[in-house]
């Protein structure tokens, strides 16, 4: 597709072994969607209920409660080692820091549990 970019953001995206490229592109009428009005609250234990009382996404509180507390527990044990890790380097103790920074405080289980979720 040929598009001219000129005086466009443009935002490249690695991920894994994928290269997205996004751009801002003015958008299109589209099609015609008739007149009448919808109205959406979006919400914490539904994901959304319309106009009608119709609630959608009913599990959506129970699966973002349980990753809120899933990612809290992990965030005050990644805090306490990130504490020790402290003492260990402040005491002179370099290697024993070193390992528990490689081994304990890395973001790859929590980046896709994040993206799971």
């Amino acid at each position: 597709k040929n598009v001219n970019l000129s005086g466009n953001n443009l935002r490249i995206v690695v991920k894994d072994d994928c290269t997205e490229i996004h751009y801002a592109t003015t958008k299109g009428d589209g099609r015609p969607c008739g007149s009448q009005m919808t109205g959406i609250d979006k919400g914490y234990t539904e994901a959304f209920t319309d106009s009608d009382g119709a609630a959608h996404g009913k599990t959506f509180g129970a699966v973002l409660t349980e990753y809120s507390d899933k990612a809290s527990a992990t965030g005050k044990a990644r805090n306490k080692l990130y504490a020790l890790e402290k003492k260990h380097r402040e005491a002179g103790h370099i290697t024993k820091a070193d390992h528990i920074k490689l081994c304990n405080l890395g973001r790859i289980k929590i980046d896709n549990r994040k993206e799971r979720t």
